[in-house]
């Protein structure tokens, strides 16, 4: 909704600019409402955007924790099979 707001803010601010003069005429019902009707358009083009990218990030994080997880592994595997060798080349020696 916020972005929706965001882009008809912005569209005001960039839309011709109606003098107050008779030469000019506002725009009609029909401009009018082609208008909303491209700006509805893009508002949930937006909205799809931000959902596929939010679920990404959090695909994103949840890949993330899982490799954090692994790599914690690997490293007490590999810090117990150091202090076996150091064991064993200790005995030997």
């Amino acid at each position: 909704m916020i972005a929706a707001l965001e882009l008809v803010r912005i569209y005001l601010q960039h839309s011709r600019k109606i003098d107050d003069g008779s030469d000019t005429t506002p725009p009609s019902f029909e401009d009018f409402r082609s208008t909303i009707e491209l700006l509805d358009r893009r508002s949930k083009a937006l909205v799809q955007q931000a959902t596929d990218l939010v679920g990404e990030l959090r695909r994103f994080g949840q890949s993330v924790k899982r490799v954090n997880g692994e790599r914690l592994i690997i490293h007490c595997i590999g810090a117990a099979m150091g202090a076996l060798v150091g064991i064993l080349i200790d005995r030997l020696l």
